[in-house]
């Protein structure tokens, strides 16, 4: 009698713990839910980020592109791409981003198609930042 009364008590201190391993699992999902959650947020974030500096400087040609004539004397006029930048920030209010996007630029973008792509590459990533 006294072994079976051990047995009862053993699988009794078993089951307190599978019991009590049980009630922690949710827990533990949760947590690796929330992790999992956070992670995406972050790429998400850093996505979001890239996209507007790639936006700042998609403005930044357009600018150039809307004001080619001012940008190109502005650009002959500099002595070197630091002054050229310089002059490019102060005269349109660009940033030294957008004023590096702008010299790096290649004359095949002031054509009618590639002026209506960059719009549409600009309203894309507008679309993209917004949702």
């Amino acid at each position: 009698m006294l072994r079976e009364d051990q047995k009862i008590q053993e699988e009794s201190a078993g089951r307190k713990w599978l019991k009590r391993l049980w009630g922690l699992l949710p827990v533990v999902v949760l947590v690796a839910v929330i992790i999992g959650l956070s992670g995406l947020i972050h790429v998400k974030s850093y996505r979001i980020d890239d996209a507007r500096k790639g936006l700042q400087s998609l403005q930044g040609m357009q600018v150039a592109v809307e004001e080619i004539g001012r940008v190109t004397d502005s650009i002959k006029a500099a002595d070197d791409q630091n002054e050229a930048i310089r002059v490019l920030s102060k005269e349109f209010g660009m940033t030294g981003e957008q004023a590096k996007a702008v010299l790096a630029m290649p004359l095949s973008s002031l054509v009618a198609f590639e002026r209506e792509r960059l719009a549409g590459r600009i309203a894309y990533v507008e679309k993209q930042i917004v949702s």
